[in-house]
């Protein structure tokens, strides 16, 4: 399952279009549409923003996802990561972005 797809059955369990995602989420209807359209993601922050307006967290919206693609690693990751605060995520961010300029 794509994060698309996963996107797609949060609004159909809700009752939600991506016009409604859109305008709960304040994010452009154009972007929504093109993440569909080019089958692209939308990144990390715009992703908990999404699941914001769900009511889950990141670690959520990808456990229900049971994807193969994700490690037992990567999981214990997002669930720490839902548990920061903004500033903490910022934080980890900068250090990530030092890590991977590196190479």
């Amino acid at each position: 399952m794509t994060v698309m797809e996963r996107i797609e059955e949060l609004n159909r369990e809700r009752g939600w279009s991506l016009y409604e995602l859109s305008k709960r989420t304040k994010i452009a209807e154009a972007t929504v549409y093109t993440w569909k359209r080019q089958n692209k993601t939308p990144s990390i922050p715009v992703l908990e923003k999404i699941c914001k307006s769900y009511g889950i967290t990141t670690y959520q919206f990808f456990a229900g996802m049971h994807s193969p693609e994700l490690t037992d690693e990567q999981n214990a990751l997002l669930a720490k990561w839902s548990l920061l605060s903004e500033e903490e995520k910022a934080a980890i961010n900068t250090l990530f972005d030092l890590f991977t300029n590196k190479r």
